[in-house]
């Protein structure tokens, strides 16, 4: 094939269904990119190179695979955004951005990152008088305290008192050349993803109560040594807080669902199971229902195992924060997508929402 030229246009629809293959591919990829003469995008174009990239966005853009691509591990999207309450908060949230932002500034910030930051979102410097610096998104400011979310994302609380200085960067956090590995009709089906959210329509993050942000057991790479802990355990010995285990983010899609392949699984004897959790904050107690949507499995309330009614479990729940655990065999779990609302019960006093954010 690497002798071969073919059409860029066939290319890249090839490109796009290797992309969702469950397969090792990469020879097949870079083959398919030399015989379509597909390479990625200079980040510096000039008007008439970026209306002619914003056209081809319009025209061939697939903001379905576009979403993929953003919650793509390597690219951090998720790790510094938030769409609909699920990801960090390093960065702007982008719910509602395809609806505020035209095409080309959404392609300039994804390539050129320091040439236009959202107000707010500048790095603060601040040294103390130790000789300390922190760097860091200003999160709130006030006589006593400076808060800055530093590049891990994590809150930085400092005493006004302690400060030598402080100074505002014209940097964003983001750096430069995180795209750089996309393909020039990968960046168009992430812009294309990102243009459309907040519209009216698939990408519009609904009203309901989804539960957007979860955690998964890490399954350690595949260990035998680890996955021993759960086999000689019992069943839900999974809702313990052994301090061995290691509980990773997941975020929703922007339609409140979760694709189960990439979700790691535990492989206990011949079983595999997807272990995830998410917490709910109960405001005032009562019962609460669950809709469970996707392959069944079992769901603990704390360390109780709660038996299902059709696709919802309900139970009562008492004020405070409350730890939801699922487990769902990796067996039903291959090409399917799994999501979990709160929805009300007639006559309940309770008050609920879920945990969501980072």
């Amino acid at each position: 094939m690497r002798a071969k030229e073919m059409d860029t246009q066939v290319a890249t629809e090839a490109l796009r269904l290797l992309s969702s293959a469950l397969i090792d591919a990469t020879q097949l990829e870079s083959a398919l990119q030399e015989a379509g003469s597909i390479a990625p995008l200079d980040p510096q174009m000039s008007a008439e190179e970026m209306a002619a990239f914003v056209e081809f966005v319009a025209e061939s853009g697939n903001p379905r695979q576009g979403e993929r691509i953003y919650r793509r591990e390597g690219l951090l999207c998720m790790t510094c955004h938030a769409i609909g309450g699920a990801g960090g908060s390093l960065g702007p949230d982008l719910t509602s951005l395809g609806a505020s932002a035209p095409m080309d500034y959404i392609v300039d910030s994804l390539l050129l990152p320091q040439k236009k930051i959202k107000e707010g979102y500048h790095v603060v410097s601040v040294e103390t008088k130790e000789g300390t610096s922190f760097a860091g998104t200003l999160e709130s400011e006030d006589d006593r305290t400076i808060t800055l979310r530093d590049p891990s994302d994590r809150k930085v609380v400092i005493a006004q008192a302690d400060i030598r200085s402080q100074t505002i960067s014209p940097v964003s956090l983001m750096p430069q050349g995180l795209t750089a590995s996309l393909r020039r009709d990968e960046l168009a089906d992430l812009v294309s993803f990102l243009s459309v959210l907040g519209k009216e329509g698939d990408y519009k993050v609904s009203s309901k109560n989804w539960v957007c942000r979860f955690q998964y057991l890490d399954n350690q790479g595949g260990s035998s040594g680890f996955a021993d802990i759960l086999r000689h355990k019992p069943f839900g010995y999974v809702t313990s807080e052994d301090p061995r285990f290691e509980w990773k983010p997941l975020y929703a899609q922007v339609d409140g669902s979760l694709p189960l392949d990439e979700v790691p699984a535990m492989r206990l004897h011949r079983t595999g199971y997807h272990y995830m959790r998410f917490h709910i904050n109960v405001g005032k107690a009562g019962c609460i229902a669950l809709k469970w949507n996707g392959p069944s499995g079992h769901l603990w309330v704390g360390s109780r195992e709660i038996e299902s009614e059709s696709d919802r479990f309900e139970f009562d729940a008492k004020v405070g924060l409350t730890t939801i655990t699922l487990g769902i065999p990796e067996s039903k779990s291959t090409g399917q997508e799994f999501s979990m609302e709160i929805v009300d019960i007639k006559d309940s006093t309770a008050q609920v929402q879920a945990i969501n954010g980072r």
